[in-house]
């Protein structure tokens, strides 16, 4: 009965260290819609990738948010974890394991104008013409280093999202700097109208939004998390929650 006893909790134990084997860390900011929390769940295209990542036979996922500069820090220091959403940038590079590209991202300037029409776009307002204004991102943004090397003079590193649409709303910006994405979906929910929100320059291209981790990341975990991306783009899923979301 004892031994019987003593192997029931070897099984549990066992059943419990691969569970937690399998299941990563993944830092993260509160930046929907690429991800956050959304009434108490996780949430956000880069998300709904994970979990069907976890699905296809890669490792299970649970999240920590927190400020952007700490988790890039964060990932560092804690072996195995990952880090969502993480742009790739030559500057990153060395830095980083680029596990697998996410979703594509267009990093754009805007502008707040509270009496602007549908479709209104700043069309005489060129990158060089932009130069001049104040412009706000988030703090630790990747792109700070292109619009230094652009010659933007006044940048302003808000804490998060929400403090960087609230000084452009109240004019005490220029112009903020994000997504596409986000700029768009974060303006709206805040309760601005869209129409307000006018479009300036891209700046660069279209990147990607990595998954990504510290240097000591498991090889092995990376392949499994590539072989799961692959079948779901593959079958067709990866493609219907780009949909939803673009």
């Amino acid at each position: 009965m004892k031994a019987a006893f003593l192997l029931l909790i070897l099984v549990s134990s066992l059943s419990t260290s691969f569970t937690n084997a399998t299941e990563v860390l993944v830092y993260r900011h509160e930046t929907m819609p690429w991800c956050g929390t959304v009434d108490g769940r996780d949430a956000g295209v880069t998300v709904e990738i994970l979990e069907q990542i976890t699905l296809h036979g890669g490792p299970s996922f649970r999240y920590q948010s927190m400020p952007w500069p700490r988790a890039l820090k964060m990932v560092h220091k804690t072996k195995g974890s990952l880090i969502i959403p993480l742009t790739r940038t030559p500057t990153r590079e060395p830095h980083f394991s680029w596990i697998v590209p996410l979703v594509p991202n267009q990093i754009r300037l805007t502008l707040y104008d509270e009496f602007a029409t549908k479709g209104t776009q700043a069309s005489d307002l060129t990158l060089e013409k932009s130069k001049w204004l104040s412009v706000g991102v988030i703090q630790g943004s990747s792109i700070i280093p292109d619009l230094e090397e652009a010659g933007f003079a006044s940048i302003y590193e808000a804490d998060d999202i929400r403090q960087l649409i609230d000084l452009l709303a109240k004019k005490r910006l220029d112009a903020m700097v994000e997504s596409k994405l986000v700029d768009t979906y974060q303006w709206q929910k805040l309760g601005y109208d869209k129409q307000s929100l006018v479009a300036g320059p891209n700046i660069g291209g279209v990147n990607y939004i990595y998954l990504g981790a510290g240097l000591d990341f498991p090889p092995e975990m990376s392949k499994e998390i590539q072989r799961a991306m692959e079948k779901i783009k593959a079958n067709g899923v990866y493609d219907e929650i780009l949909s939803r979301w673009y």
